[in-house]
């Protein structure tokens, strides 16, 4: 009696999954988190809430935005839906797309944020959305964008999280938001953040897991949630996190899945949920992980994806799910996964799009879902916007806590010993020099993204000036490609970017500024008289 029982309640729910459509979307203001089911008939309103607006970085650094703007994530100064890309920043080398947010790290190391932040998900302090980017932190080298909380990798190979946490997806211990960024574990390489867990690789490819685990997304064996990184496995390179599922790609190249697959998004040929990693296929150089379906690229530039296909998210022409990897296309070299969308670039720069389109998310002007993917911007506009850059160039920077003397007066400055010479923060001289005879001015122009100097002016505080920090971990300074103006002429000056930060040779700046610098062996002390003129070494 009791297994007839059990056979009628589980007819019951396969007709009523059969007779009632079934999205897993993120809620609204916390209601219907992830996993919870919705039906069909009320699927507008909650997918809105989830990855439905698109960025692509082009070759200039410039940011495009383009989809669902109702909470600013566009980052246009509007609330309008766009169909079409829209720029709405310079200067980027990197972003993120959250659940109604957006993140971008320029080229400088600053984070930038916008868009919802009802769970403060922005990290500006607030819970205020915001329609236009705004400057988060310095020293950033990565970041990830995931339903409501956000995570950056800064360049001391420290991991911060902020925004929503009641499932412990900040990882920090608790279930508590976080206005602001919060420390959360060093040597840290790689982040994802899913829906409502996150991911990280260590130095030594260790891959560590927190938050929410319903559906086993964490791969650690269990159900349970955990409120701090727990380490899943070893010798990973890649890392993506999706809805309530993860990704991983091994040194050996092979792709592995975990959490929920009730839309087969895990590619193993079931629709059983797994809560360890599961080997799924080999040569995969890159991964994204949406909202219930996954993208692969492989060594030979074929992209591949799998699991829901409700809204044409595969690409392969139908609205069938697939439980197993198909091939899409070819000459293939990064993918973005979004709710209930995709989008490629391909080798030659074209950007191509489908899947999900009610709100303008594919961004060829119209709200109609595609099946296949479209061309959204041309191999050609690509290769006109294209500017060939060096490749970014780090070195070895160690902190140092030097004294000089201006004048006679001791003030302590914070520097960085750069292939054995000292490199000082270019606001801190500003400042320490002002009111002397050799004061000067410090200017940063966005317009031509530029540092303007000019000599016998008065300086402009900016806040954090002749500050010491307290960390005395090395750094990898960043070889800077900035223009620099001295009184309106373009000048040549090496200097180094850390944390966000220029810093320069003071003997450079001595002679740019013509004050003498000296050196007292003894007492391990520079001096800088502003009276006498520079002589060089």
């Amino acid at each position: 009696m009791k297994r007839i029982f059990c056979l009628v309640i589980a007819l019951s729910m396969i007709i009523s999954m059969l007779t009632t459509p079934i999205v897993y979307a993120e809620g609204v203001d916390g209601e219907n988190q992830e996993g919870n089911q919705v039906s069909k008939d009320s699927a507008d309103k909650y997918l809105k809430n989830y990855k439905n607006h698109s960025l692509y970085l082009d070759n200039n650094g410039d940011l495009h935005t383009w989809g669902f703007n109702y909470y600013g994530q566009l980052g246009d100064g509007s609330y309008n839906n766009s169909t079409t890309p829209k720029k709405i920043m310079e200067d980027v080398k990197a972003f993120s797309i959250g659940g109604n947010h957006s993140l971008a790290i320029k080229n400088d190391g600053s984070l930038w944020s916008w868009g919802y932040n009802s769970f403060a998900q922005l990290g500006d302090g607030t819970y205020k959305n915001t329609a236009t980017p705004k400057k988060i932190m310095d020293g950033v080298i990565a970041i990830s964008a995931g339903g409501n909380h956000s995570l950056a990798l800064k360049s001391d190979g420290t991991l911060w999280a902020w925004g929503y946490n009641a499932f412990a997806q900040l990882g920090d211990g608790t279930y508590n938001n976080s206005t602001t960024p919060k420390k959360i574990m060093d040597n840290v390489t790689a982040i994802s953040a899913g829906d409502n867990h996150s991911l990280a690789i260590r130095t030594d490819g260790s891959l560590w897991s927190w938050g929410y685990n319903a559906f086993a997304q964490l791969g650690d064996g269990s159900y349970s949630n955990s409120t701090t990184p727990k380490k899943i496995m070893d010798n990973v390179t890649a890392i993506s996190a999706g809805g309530n599922h993860s990704l991983a790609i091994k040194t050996d190249g092979s792709l592995w899945a975990w959490g929920l697959n009730s839309f087969a998004q895990l590619g193993d040929g079931s629709y059983n949920n797994s809560t360890t990693p599961k080997k799924i296929m080999d040569n995969v150089t890159a991964v994204s992980a949406g909202g219930n379906h996954s993208l692969a690229i492989k060594t030979d530039g074929s992209l591949w994806s799998w699991g829901s296909n409700a809204f044409a998210q595969l690409g392969d022409g139908t609205y069938r799910n697939s439980i197993a990897p198909k091939k899409i296309m070819d000459n293939v070299k990064s993918v973005i996964a979004g709710g209930n969308h995709s989008i490629a670039v391909k080798d030659d720069g074209c950007v191509l799009t489908w899947g999900y389109n009610v709100f303008g998310q594919i961004g060829d002007g119209t709200y109609a879902n595609k099946t296949v993917p479209t061309i959204i911007i041309s191999a050609k506009i690509a290769e006109e916007t294209e500017i060939k850059e060096e490749a970014e160039t780090y070195v070895d920077a160690k902190p140092n806590r030097s004294t000089v003397l201006i004048n006679g007066k001791k003030i302590n400055f914070e520097s960085y010993n750069i292939d054995d010479y000292n490199y000082f923060k270019l606001r801190d001289i500003a400042m320490a020099l002002d009111g002397t005879e050799k004061r000067f001015q410090v200017e940063w122009d966005e317009s031509i993204k530029a540092i303007k100097l000019t000599a016998n002016s008065s300086y402009t505080q900016v806040g954090g000036e002749l500050s010491i920090s307290e960390d005395s971990t090395n750094r990898k300074a960043l070889v800077s490609k900035n223009t620099i103006y001295l009184n309106q002429h373009k000048i040549e000056l090496e200097s180094y970017n850390i944390d966000g930060n220029n810093y320069f040779k003071l003997r450079d700046i001595a002679e740019l500024f013509d004050f003498n610098v000296g050196w007292n062996q003894e007492t391990q002390t520079i001096s800088i008289d502003t009276v006498n003129e520079y002589i060089p070494e």
